[in-house]
């Protein structure tokens, strides 16, 4: 159910350049092999040049819906599937019930869930004479019904007469209802009559041939003749029981009284020769809780309940339709890939004729080319034989798992690798499928269950228009649908890249010019259109328009509008919604449509689980005017790549008291950045922070560490959708040391004098947070007299150096690890013997006055230090 959206949406278009692309397709020569290959699964790699939007690989992958069988219709079959198999149907002489003799023929149909019955008896009748119909044909016979419950619901016990003019390979049908509740009008050469019979006894049926096809189609021409009859019992699905009757003593006269029924009439031979009999066992097609995947399989089982019946179910996929250019090709490895599970079981055990297997078609106008796998065989053993002849290949191969029961397998396949070692170039694979088969044993069972099947190619088939082998007026791009005549639809040389691109002109009355595919693609969250298109032309005016329609299997449809006339009648409804792309009314220029689809579908709808059911091109005018569009490339990319580091800018030095800190620029080429970390070490651990976004950038912190590491560090980078890449310096990561730029602290705070040496010794204080201190140099009076390398920071001068009188010049610089320095400095004097020691503050301030010993010493101190500070 959709969600009920009344707006217009506007949407910026991404303009992004994919390189060109050239398809070189030619014939090849057939080889051809008739031994049956012993060749199991392929595993070519894919491998795959093209590059599309935002440098991504062009899309291939599964275009088969419902591949898991999640989906059944009510009667149980897969969604998305054509699907089949045998109900009861059972043609056989009896002597339960006879009209005279010792045999009748015995019709019965029992159809089940699924599938109807519709069993047959038949007769040539011009295998020796020819009946014409101006011979005066009767027909004669005896018919017993036994039951039709279901007549209320379609069960119909009938025959019908074949009638062939060979000069005007002309049929005629006659249709008699014996017992019915609706007979079908008359409708050209098919004519239906009412013969009902009472059931439950025997009733003799007499027609006069000639006379019944002369009131339906007048007088016979002459070489007409009755060519076969045919006697049916239909029993429709789900049945209430079974339709049933009996037949005895045919004859067909003519005027003459010779009996073109010349052999076996009343079935007293015991059995069914000379007539033609269709009988069927029980097939199914149903949903198996064994699975390898999901909830379900499928599986697909065939039971023969009587010797004398075969039977079989089956799935079949169609990629394109019976046109011999529609389905998908094989030109590089990797252009179409099958995968699947299986699992082959014969419940009952083995009997003589059982076997499962899988086939792909592939076609083009004058060719057919064939693969078969044999996935179980009641003999283990091949029972086919590889043939080829002018009209086509067909080769048969055994699965990996051939001759396991009740085991699930897998079986990949690279169609190119058959396609190239055969020679088939040019080639539309149109549909494939799985069967089961039993026959001729009572209670012979066979079963084959499936799982997780994909179809890997691209969702469009022939996205670049290149498959032109087989262009007819009729048909002008034969790979895709379309609805216009070469004059309107065509292959152009005017193209985006390659050799042809699609042209849509919509001219001369009321015009619209179509093309379309069907490609049951999955819409992820990280699912980008790559189209490329030209508006070549569109007039203004009479709702003139050309747009891209992309319609959901869950229902609703959006619109890329490319250009359209003011007067464009569209509004956005609960089911139909419209984009004006960025570029939209641009003519002349080849532009490429790149949007996230899922935000437009999602935007348009809400969120869900949304599957591509078609995509459409189509360009509209009227009223003379004129509208042409070009398309070529329709591609589809995944947005699997994280995004790129553009720059990183540090924002500081890093140090021992303060955190890293860089700003960091990435970029995504399709979708935006969502997330950046930084992971860092000291040592063998890493650790991360997460950046923070601002605005165009992320802001990333790394914290402190202690002066003399160096810390490692890398950036991994993550886009909406979770992709991730990492900027590593090429695996070397980055790297940055932890700075000390703080000079140390250093004091000198106390001097020690005597009035007999002087200066005794120094009292220092020096420390450093971040490095430590590395040593202490002291100077004196321009003369170094020490070097300090650990603590206590003190000095003790050397009694045995006498020392001099006058002033004294005192420097201490302390040095930490990093290098950085600092100093103190004091200025004294010094007067000895007389014992008066006088300290001078350079600029004369006295700071204080003291008696060493026996004489006068009067102190004149200044300690000039520098506290530490930041260089």
């Amino acid at each position: 159910m959709k969600r009920k959206m009344i707006f217009m949406i506007f949407l910026t278009l991404l303009l992004v350049i994919q390189p060109a692309v050239n398809t070189n397709l030619s014939y090849a020569d057939q080889i051809y092999n008739p031994a049956p290959s012993e060749m199991t699964n392929s595993v070519t790699q894919i491998v795959k040049q093209d590059i599309g939007a935002g440098g991504e690989e062009q899309l291939i992958t599964n275009v088969v819906h419902n591949g898991g069988f999640e989906e059944t219709f009510p009667t149980g079959g897969p969604v998305g599937f054509n699907f089949g198999g045998g109900a009861f149907q059972y043609v056989n002489p009896t002597s339960s019930e006879v009209y005279a003799g010792t045999y009748s023929c015995d019709i019965q149909a029992y159809g089940n869930l699924q599938f109807s019955a519709n069993a047959r008896l038949s007769r040539y009748l011009a295998s020796v004479n020819t009946p014409y119909v101006v011979e005066d044909i009767d027909l004669d016979f005896w018919a017993y019904i036994a039951q039709n419950p279901d007549i209320s619901e379609g069960g119909q016990i009938y025959f019908y007469l074949q009638f062939y003019h060979a000069p005007s390979s002309t049929y005629y049908y006659i249709n008699y209802y014996l017992s019915t509740a609706n007979i079908p009008s008359n409708s050209g050469n098919n004519v239906h009559i009412n013969a009902t019979i009472p059931s439950l006894s025997w009733v003799n049926v007499h027609r006069d041939v000639t006379l019944d096809f002369e009131t339906a189609f007048g007088p016979a021409n002459p070489l007409v003749y009755l060519n076969y009859i045919y006697l049916y019992a239909y029993s429709p699905t789900d049945p209430v029981g079974m339709t049933e009757f009996y037949v005895d003593d045919f004859s067909a006269e003519n005027s003459t009284g010779y009996n073109f029924i010349t052999t076996n009439e009343g079935f007293e031979a015991g059995s069914a020769s000379g007539w033609n009999t269709y009988n069927r066992g029980i097939g199914s097609v149903l949903q198996s809780p064994d699975h390898t995947e999901g909830s379900y399989s499928i599986n697909m089982s065939a039971y023969t309940p009587l010797p004398s019946l075969t039977t079989y179910s089956y799935i079949e996929k169609y990629m394109g339709d019976w046109n011999p250019d529609m389905g998908y090709y094989t030109h590089n490895p990797g252009d179409l890939t099958i995968d699947f599970d299986w699992k082959y079981l014969e419940p009952k055990g083995p009997f003589v004729d059982q076997y499962a297997i899988f086939y792909i078609y592939g076609h083009n106008e004058t060719y057919d080319f064939e693969l078969t796998w044999m996935l179980g065989s009641a003999i283990d053993a091949h029972i086919f034989t590889n043939s080829s002849d002018s009209g086509g290949t067909r080769l048969y191969f055994l699965a990996d798992g051939f001759g396991d029961r009740d085991v699930w397998h897998t079986l990949t396949a690279d169609i190119y690798d058959f396609t190239s070692a055969y020679g088939v170039d040019t080639m539309a694979f149109i549909y494939c499928g799985f069967r089961v088969f039993s026959s001729y044993e009572a209670t012979s069972t066979a079963q084959l269950l499936v799982d997780n099947f994909k179809l890997n190619t691209y969702p469009t088939g022939d996205p670049s228009f290149e498959e032109d082998w087989n262009v007819e007026p009729t048909d002008p791009i034969p790979s895709w649908y379309g609805n216009g005549f070469e004059d309107y639809l065509n292959l152009t040389s005017d193209v985006h890249s390659g050799d042809n691109a699609a042209n849509l002109s919509a001219y001369t009355g009321d015009t619209s010019v179509e093309i379309w595919r069907y490609p049951a693609l999955a819409v992820t969250p990280n699912l980008y259109t790559d189209f490329w298109y030209k508006l070549d032309s569109i007039q203004a005016g009479a709702n003139t328009h050309a747009y891209i329609n992309i319609e959901l299997y869950n229902g609703g449809e959006i619109y890329y509008v490319l250009g359209a006339s003011s007067d464009f009648g569209a509004s956005n409804s609960t089911y139909d919604v419209y984009f004006l792309v960025d570029d939209f009314n641009q003519t002349g220029v080849w532009t490429n449509l790149v949007r996230n689809i899922y935000d437009d579908i999602e935007a348009a709808f809400g969120p869900g689980d949304w599957e591509i059911y078609e995509i459409r091109f189509r360009a509209y005018a009227q009223g003379g005017l004129v509208t042409t569009l070009l398309v070529d490339d329709v591609h589809f990319v995944l947005d699997s790549s994280g995004p790129q580091l553009i720059i990183q800018l540090p924002l500081n030095t890093p140090t021992y008291y303060d955190d890293a800190r860089f700003e960091i620029i990435a970029a995504d080429s399709l979708s935006r950045v969502s997330n950046v970390r930084v992971y860092y070490r000291t040592g063998t651990i890493w650790n991360y922070v997460i950046a923070t976004p601002m605005g165009m950038s992320f802001l990333a912190t790394i914290p402190a560490f202690d002066w003399g590491n160096v810390v490692e560090y890398y950036i991994q980078m993550y886009d909406m959708f979770g992709n991730t890449n990492i900027a590593d310096n090429g695996g070397s990561y980055y790297a940055y040391d932890i700075v000390d730029n703080v000079k140390p602290y250093v004091e000198l705070l106390n001097v020690n004098t005597s009035s007999k040496l002087g200066i005794e010794s120094l009292e220092i204080e020096a420390y450093d947070i971040g490095s430590d201190i590395a040593y202490i140099l002291i100077y004196d009076t321009g003369e170094l007299v020490g070097n300090i390398t650990g603590e206590p920071y003190n000095f003790d001068y050397d009694p045995d150096i006498k020392q001099v009188d006058g002033q004294r010049h005192l420097i201490i610089e302390a040095f930490d690890n990093a290098g950085n320095s600092e100093i103190t400095e004091m200025i004294l004097g010094v007067n000895l013997p007389s014992g008066f020691v006088s300290f001078f503050q350079t600029w004369g301030t006295l700071m204080g006055a003291a008696i060493v010993g026996a004489a006068w010493i009067t102190v004149v101190l200044i300690k000039v230090f520098k506290k530490p500070k930041t260089e």
